[in-house]
C-alpha cells in the first residue's frame, strides 16, 4: 500500500537504482543511426562506438537494444 510505495522510492533513491524502460523511440534513434553510418561505411569499418556517439546514447545503452552490430545492418 502507500507506506511500501514510499519505501520502494526511499530504497531506490538511496541505493541510486535508477530503473529504465526500453522504448520504441529509442530502438528507432538507434537504428536510423546506424543505417547512415552504413550508408557511408563498410560493414567491417563502423564501430558500435560509433553508432552510439551518432545516435548520442551510451555504448552500454546500444548494447542493451542491440547485442551486436550484425542485428543492426
Amino acid at each position: 500500500a502507500i507506506w511500501y510505495d514510499e519505501w520502494v522510492k526511499l530504497s531506490s533513491h538511496r541505493t541510486g537504482a535508477d530503473v529504465r524502460i526500453k522504448t520504441p523511440q529509442q530502438a528507432e534513434r538507434i537504428l536510423d543511426a546506424a543505417a547512415r553510418l552504413f550508408a557511408t561505411q563498410r560493414f567491417h569499418e563502423a564501430r558500435m562506438d560509433d553508432i552510439a556517439a551518432l545516435a548520442e546514447v551510451s555504448k552500454g545503452t546500444l548494447y542493451r537494444y542491440f547485442t551486436n552490430k550484425d542485428e543492426l545492418y
